[in-house]
């Protein structure tokens, strides 16, 4: 009986595991490293080392792929993040105008263009403040129409996204970080 329930609790544990993966296999993440003053992209790929969106690759016609972008602090201070756009990279714009993007932030539509465009995030878009440790989600849509031809089933495009942050002063409200040692 007690291996069996053993056996049973593996295997419970093995498909959460699977479960798990899956469900961060379709984020990409962007992660301010306040003692490096940087910025790290993830998951990367083959492509490029700062490419976020690992599911938005093979795409077909009629296709409408969604992905979270997940923003993190992790410095020691709040920080106010920004976004912006400088469109397509140079090769990329006739493969990216055949398709539409979208960037939800949590209360508000960031973008709502063809993927080439830089449309509402020409100029430094805020985000939001983020704490320490802490986070935001951005949901980025890719709609690919059922009549883009074969033409372009081997393009490969390229969007220029810039972060920006700005590190604030520590308020009274701000969490405390965690104590080590």
């Amino acid at each position: 009986m007690k291996r069996k329930t053993i056996c049973s609790l593996a295997l419970t544990l093995l498909m959460l595991l699977s479960c798990l993966c899956a469900a961060y296999a379709d984020t990409g993440s962007v992660t301010y490293d306040g003692d490096a003053q940087s910025f790290v992209f993830l998951p990367g790929s083959e492509d490029s080392p700062t490419d976020l969106f690992p599911d938005f690759k093979g795409v077909m016609p009629g296709d409408r792929l969604t992905q979270t972008l997940r923003l993190r602090n992790d410095s020691d201070h709040r920080v106010r993040l920004y976004l912006r756009s400088l469109g397509s990279e140079s090769g990329s714009e006739e493969f990216l105008s055949q398709m539409t993007l979208t960037v939800q932030a949590p209360t508000s539509t960031l973008f709502d263009a063809p993927a080439h465009e830089t449309a509402q995030l020409t100029d430094w878009t805020e985000l939001g403040t983020i704490a320490p440790g802490g986070d935001l989600e951005l949901t980025v849509t890719l709609n690919v129409p059922l009549t883009m031809g074969n033409d372009f089933q081997s393009d490969i495009g390229y969007l220029d996204w810039q972060f920006k942050v700005e590190e604030l002063p520590a308020s009274p409200d701000d969490p405390m970080p965690p104590q080590t040692g």
